[in-house]
Order: C-alpha cells, then structure tokens, then sequence
C-alpha cells in the first residue's frame, strides 16, 4: 500500500531505488527561504509610515513618543512609545528560523547530492571492473 500524498498521486520510489533526498532537501531549503523573505516583508510593510505619528496615534491608538522614534533593519523595529512597536513581535525570530532552515536544509542538500554522485561513480566503477 502506497501513501497519498496532499497532491493526489501516490508517492513512490524511482525504480533504480535511491530516494531522491537531494531534490527534497532543495525543495525544502527553498520554500524555508520564501517564508523568510515574506516574513521579511511583512516587517517591512509593518515599518513602512509616511507621518510616524499619525500611523501610531490612528491606526494604532497608541502615543508616539520622539525619544523612542529609532528605526532598525536587524533586528526590524520602528517603536510608537517605550511599549509599543510597530513590528509585530513574530517577525524577527520567523526570519532567523526560516533562514537557519534553509542554510541548514541546503547544506544536507550538497551532502546529499555528493553522497549520491560517490554512490553512482563507485557503481559504476564496480560494474566496468566486473564486465572485464
């Protein structure tokens, strides 16, 4: 019995028997860095005001203090008040676990592919050894 997959086809092995674990490490290395760059942008847009204090005092009913109006790139924040931060408290930890995802998925990727190049050439060496 084969197991369904979200997608509707039945997932199986390659005939010559190897599980593709390269492809799903880049797979997965990829979507982990889409996620960062969204949440990225989201702290980005989060960020972005034309009149700081009209952004907190009407959208977000909070008070804009001038002594707390810093704006960072890394980590993203851009406070209304001592209290208060325009980012949203999620962004910055999902970039850096999606980004150490992805580094980390990318490099079992390369591991995986190497192992599965020395797999085939020292197949193909004992097949060319044996065939004499």
């Amino acid at each position: 019995m084969t197991a369904m997959p979200l997608f509707g086809r039945p997932s199986r092995r390659p005939p010559d028997g190897t599980r593709r674990t390269a492809r799903n490490w880049t797979v997965a290395s990829a979507v982990l860095f889409v996620l960062a760059l969204g949440f990225a942008l989201r702290g980005g847009w989060a960020m972005f005001a034309w009149d700081i204090g009209e952004t907190c005092h009407h959208q977000h009913g909070q008070d804009w203090d001038p002594e707390f109006s810093r704006e960072s790139v890394f980590p993203m924040s851009r406070p209304c008040n001592a209290h208060y931060d325009l980012v949203p408290s999620y962004v910055n930890p999902a970039i850096a676990v999606c980004a150490a995802g992805a580094a980390v998925s990318a490099a079992m990727a390369v591991g995986a592919a190497v192992r599965e190049s020395r797999r085939q050439r020292t197949a193909c060496r004992t097949h060319t050894l044996g065939s004499t």
